[in-house]
């Protein structure tokens, strides 16, 4: 009973420092490593498909990354309300959620926007247009 007791208290007791350090470090990397995802999906010659996907992990960790920063500091400086662990529950909930939406996009809604692209340059390529010019 204790342990739940911890995690709901509105003035939990301190972060010891190897936690400490650890939680920074991790949401540091997540931070960070969302900015270098975005960096790499930016880049011109890769599929929009892919470049979607990046963008989405990348506002994923970046975002995620940040908001744990946010707890851990009001964690470290012991504001009552703010600093308390249930933030970090309702930030892992948040995760799952995100990550459950981003799969479900990854595994659904991509799959069927390729079919329904090779779909549509097929029918295009039977319709008229205007004509690509070829340049000398």
């Amino acid at each position: 009973m204790s342990v739940l007791r911890s995690w709901v208290s509105i003035q939990p007791a301190p972060l010891t420092s190897g936690l400490l350090f650890g939680m920074i470090f991790f949401f540091v990397v997540l931070f960070f490593g969302g900015i270098m995802v975005r960096v790499l999906g930016s880049r011109k010659n890769v599929n929009h498909y892919n470049k979607d996907i990046k963008f989405r992990l990348s506002r994923i960790c970046m975002t995620m990354g940040f908001f744990g920063l946010i707890f851990v500091f009001f964690s470290y400086e012991q504001v009552r309300f703010l600093g308390a662990r249930f933030w970090y529950v309702l930030w892992l909930v948040g995760t799952f959620v995100w990550v459950g939406f981003f799969s479900h996009y990854l595994l659904r809604v991509i799959p069927m926007k390729r079919v329904e692209e090779v779909d549509r340059q097929e029918k295009q390529k039977y319709l008229p247009g205007r004509k690509k010019h070829k340049k000398h």
